[in-house]
């Protein structure tokens, strides 16, 4: 799976102050025995990072509430919680962006911080694990509220890493668990309040397609930023051929990608839909070999009576250049996949009467037809797939 560093800052950032300081310390150290604080922690920054009831509470150093948070002792302690950080702070700061990933890091570390020395006012603290239980406390979250989130948890890279974190951290003592503990529902609570994008991103998604469609050429994905100059130039190739665009949700009318997303976005939910039309899921169809936008495909649920007659489940169109390559087929064979996913059992689609290459498309799906009706003075025949 492919990691967006460019775009994901923050958890980088994080572990490179993190090893800056653990560097320092050795440095600046120098009178106690190096190996001792490589293996058991300690030092002079340490002390003057870390957290304690005194510092905080007495001599109101409230600095300390988020230094503590990025001073690591020992080198298996560092390392634990840099990988902790890399894999859970990529996932999360894609899904919440930069800026509230910041704040979920730094109020899980003030809130924590603080607790842990109401309990235990003897105690001295450090390192950036009630962040990281912050993080995921929200995905714990989010998962319990929406149980098939686990597909696109268990593609992450350090899934397995994160588990044994999880339990293994919590058996260093009494202490160290409520700390945990403490950081840890500071995020289940945050994850009422802050939402993840709805769409898996395109990598997760491509990691999704790759394991179900191994063999196929291209993979659906759901739009977002990632692919705007893809999709706009897709746009443009409708338009210089005078062609609509089926199946795009009117991407040939919009200007603007931004409001056509959140348009997108919208259509998904039933409570947010346009009104007169039925909720969607929009996917692009990508070429593994080149990674290029070959086509667009919709994929409609709840249609009503008068909906079922026209309109159809899924609406769908290749560009131009890519025609005639088979494309159309395995996109809706895709397509079909993903419907299932939504809890479709049969599939209608429509198709004017005349429109060979298409009818020849849903056959190939095994698309049996079931009537002719006439609509916007044309002939539309009416297909079932059963899924």
């Amino acid at each position: 799976m492919k990691t967006v560093a460019k775009a994901y800052k923050f958890s980088q950032i994080a572990i490179i102050i993190m090893c800056i300081i653990f560097i320092t310390n050795l440095i600046l150290s120098r009178d106690y025995n190096l190996l001792w604080i490589l293996l058991s922690g300690g030092g002079n920054i340490v002390d003057y990072l870390g957290e304690s009831y005194t510092t905080v509470f007495k001599d109101f150093q409230l600095y300390r509430l988020i230094t503590y948070g990025y001073t690591q002792t020992a080198i298996w302690h560092l390392a634990a919680n840099a990988l902790g950080l890399w894999y859970v702070g990529q996932y999360l700061e894609e899904k919440i962006g930069i800026i509230r990933f910041i704040f979920v890091y730094h109020i899980g570390l003030i809130i924590a911080g603080t607790a842990i020395l109401i309990f235990y006012p003897n105690s001295f603290n450090y390192g950036a694990s009630p962040a990281i239980f912050a993080c995921l406390g929200i995905l714990v979250n989010w998962l319990i509220r929406k149980r098939d989130l686990w597909n696109e948890y268990k593609l992450q890279k350090g899934i397995y890493f994160l588990l044994f974190y999880f339990v293994l951290s919590n058996l260093l003592g009494i202490s160290t668990l409520l700390f945990h503990l403490f950081g840890f529902c500071i995020g289940f609570l945050l994850g009422f309040v802050i939402k993840g994008n709805d769409h898996i991103s395109q990598y997760k998604k491509q990691e999704l397609n790759t394991m179900c469609n191994s063999n196929s050429e291209i993979y659906l994905t759901q739009p977002c930023e990632d692919f705007k100059e893809k999709i706009m130039d897709f746009r443009t190739e409708f338009l210089n051929n005078n062609e609509i665009a089926y199946g795009t949700e009117r991407l040939h009318m919009m200007d603007d990608f931004e409001s056509w997303l959140s348009k997108v976005r919208k259509n998904e939910k039933k409570e947010t839909v346009e009104a007169g039309r039925p909720p969607s899921y929009e996917y692009m169809a990508i070429r593994r070999a080149d990674e290029k936008l070959i086509g667009m495909i919709n994929v409609r649920y709840d249609l009503t009576e008068e909906m079922l007659m026209y309109l159809g489940h899924i609406g769908y169109c290749v560009r131009k250049s890519e025609r005639r390559k088979g494309y159309a087929a395995e996109m809706l064979r895709l397509a079909l996949i993903e419907a299932k996913k939504i809890g479709l059992t049969r599939v209608l689609l429509t198709v004017d009467n005349d429109k060979i290459a298409s009818i020849a498309t849903m056959k190939k799906n095994g698309a049996v037809l079931e009537n002719e009706v006439p609509y916007n003075n044309k002939i539309t025949q009416r297909y079932w797939i059963e899924l």
